[in-house]
């Protein structure tokens, strides 16, 4: 067919030279007859006829090109099928063969089996000779597995090298679905781990309050609980909410503790931690690709746990570093470990964007849970201090109503020894009321001179202010803004 072609277009070739010489010639003649307008246009004329013979010659010789890539494929195509019932030949011999060897053992295991039975048979009692049966029939069940299994292991190879030698397009081919299948890995991408805990400094300032240690071995228990595979969603959002609960608490004893400080002890209490993220397969060639998910995480964290965040790419890892005060750092290294393996191993049942998707929703409720309980506490702060202005105001107000007993109150402090001396302080004090006046001017002197009256009203002064003690005493747990919580943040 090649041939044939090849002297077509020879043929071809030489019609159109023959052709341009008679028009050579003609020309020649044209101009020896014509004016040169018209020798114009035959030039032009002749200029499009060998326009024409470049597209013709072009197309011949893409047609040529495609023909023979044709014959590749086809030439390719027809070596894969006869290297597939190759191998389909040899596997289909070396399955014979097996079965050849196997039934040659198994039938010299028989003949074995009978001449020790002739043997043993007039000598041992039939007891033994069952036992030994049964123990000779385990050996042959031990004998006959493995090499199953090696013929399993066989296709299996097979099949696989079968794989890499077809092409991508027959690989695709194989399938049932015609989708490609799903990997088979039960492990995540990344991993996360704490590459450096913060530890507390061994100088700590000497305070009147005692921070409180066993809260931080709450928090952890509580996130080690919580960091197991077969672990439930709601149970890891209860871990970590119960930790945040915690963590709120503890950061109200550290702020009245810091807030007697100076700034070197406050510095003391600081310090980082540091989480790495890697690829499971240890691999540090390859980069690892920050989601948005991640960003949604650490941010969660950071309102949960009451401290700051930055990221830093390292060659095979990407860390991220929790900043703050020392316990909250640490209890938030540990809960973004807990959290990033819990959702990346309960992703593994989806794939492609459905697992990006999935991942995105559990972050954003932590975020949005975080910034809710928040907004709650700052709700609960505002409403303590309304509280506690209120019962300040009613005190005073009732300080306000009923003067006479500061009065008496300052009076035992005084000590009078005689009614005059009462009267003089109650008339040269401008700040008493005119009802108390009156009442030191009339000469009844029974509220100065009343022994049981003093001591009451002095016990009322002092419930009033045991009171006002308690009610500072029973405020709740204010925000855990990082602004009112965290004072020496300014200072990292």
């Amino acid at each position: 067919m090649a041939t044939q072609q090849l002297e077509q277009q020879q043929a071809q070739l030489q019609q159109l030279l023959q052709q341009n010489l008679q028009q050579q010639r003609k020309q020649q003649l044209l101009r020896q007859l014509l004016t040169p307008q018209q020798l114009q246009q035959i030039q032009q004329l002749h200029q499009s006829q060998q326009q024409q013979l470049q597209q013709l010659h072009q197309q011949q010789q893409q047609a040529a090109q495609s023909s023979r890539r044709q014959q590749r494929q086809d030439h390719i195509q027809q070596m894969r099928n006869l290297h597939h019932q190759l191998q389909q030949q040899q596997a289909f011999l070396i399955q014979q063969q097996h079965q050849q060897q196997q039934q040659q053992l198994h039938h010299q295991q028989q003949q074995q089996l009978q001449q020790e039975k002739q043997l043993l048979h007039p000598l041992l009692p039939p007891y033994r000779v069952k036992q030994l049966q049964l123990q000779q029939q385990q050996e042959l069940q031990q004998l006959f597995v493995p090499l199953h299994q090696s013929e399993q292991q066989r296709q299996l190879e097979q099949q696989r090298q079968l794989k890499q030698q077809l092409g991508p397009q027959d690989s695709i081919q194989v399938q049932t679905d015609g989708s490609p299948s799903k990997s088979m890995n039960s492990v995540p991408i990344y991993k996360a781990s704490i590459v450096e805990p913060s530890w507390p400094s061994q100088e700590k300032p000497k305070t009147d309050h005692a921070v409180n240690s066993d809260t931080i071995q709450r928090i952890k228990k509580c996130l080690n609980r919580a960091n197991h595979p077969a672990t439930l969603e709601s149970e890891a959002k209860a871990a970590l909410h119960v930790a945040s609960r915690l963590m709120a608490q503890h950061n109200v004893t550290q702020a009245e503790v810091l807030a007697d400080e100076s700034q070197s002890g406050r510095l003391q209490f600081a310090g980082q931690s540091v989480v790495a993220l890697r690829r499971s397969d240890e691999d540090r060639h390859k980069r690892i690709r920050i989601e948005s998910y991640m960003d949604y995480l650490t941010e969660a964290i950071r309102t949960f746990f009451n401290c700051k965040s930055y990221s830093t790419r390292k060659y095979g890892a990407m860390n991220y570093t929790f900043y703050g005060l020392t316990d909250n750092t640490v209890a938030a290294a540990s809960a973004f470990e807990m959290v990033f393996n819990l959702a990346s191993s309960w992703a593994l049942k989806y794939r492609g964007r459905d697992r990006t998707s999935y991942l995105l929703g559990i972050c954003q409720t932590l975020r949005q849970t975080a910034k809710k309980e928040a907004a709650d506490e700052i709700e609960r702060a505002k409403k303590a201090e309304q509280d506690a202005s209120v019962s300040e105001t009613s005190l005073e107000t009732e300080k306000q109503g009923n003067p006479t007993k500061s009065q008496l109150a300052d009076d035992t402090n005084g000590a009078p020894s005689s009614p005059q001396g009462a009267r003089s302080t109650s008339s040269t004090d401008p700040g008493n009321d005119a009802p108390v006046n009156a009442a030191s001017e009339d000469g009844d002197l029974g509220i100065a001179e009343d022994p049981v009256a003093i001591p009451l009203d002095k016990d009322d002064v002092i419930d009033d202010e045991s009171d006002e003690e308690m009610n500072d005493c029973v405020e709740p747990d204010f925000s855990t803004d990082p602004s009112d919580s965290i004072p020496c943040s300014t200072h990292l």
